[in-house]
């Protein structure tokens, strides 16, 4: 990603880790930290939003991250889930208005909710 935005950018996208650095994760498929049903089991008494935040444990992170994308992209589907990604690519420190005009809710919560049904696989089945 920083490779296509100008340098003085590149700062502001560092600063949603959970996008910047969740967004290879997600789409390199990384599968090594925890399967999908131990990060379930994690879920049940554990709060997400510390990992969406200030991770202490960047291996439940990455798997937080790559799963809330790939609901996103799932739930919403492709279109907006790009015009999102593009819209912050240009301009970052929007980051919650483009997530409100594109999925119409919360940063903060988003309405995710990890379900043991939530199918895990490749994101992007193009």
């Amino acid at each position: 990603m920083a490779q296509n935005v100008p340098l003085w950018r590149v700062r502001q996208l560092q600063q949603t880790p959970w996008l910047y650095e969740g967004l290879p994760v997600w789409i390199g498929n990384q599968q090594a930290y925890f399967s999908h049903a131990e990060f379930v089991q994690f879920t049940k008494s554990n709060e997400l939003l510390p990992l969406f935040e200030r991770p202490d444990n960047m291996r439940l992170a990455y798997v937080a991250w790559r799963i809330f994308k790939e609901w996103l992209y799932r739930r919403h589907g492709r279109p907006k889930y790009l015009a999102f990604l593009h819209a912050w690519l240009a301009t970052p420190a929007s980051l919650d208005s483009h997530f409100e005009a594109a999925f119409v809710a919360e940063v903060r919560t988003g309405g995710f909710s990890p379900s043991p049904s939530l199918p895990v696989g490749s994101p992007h089945p193009e």
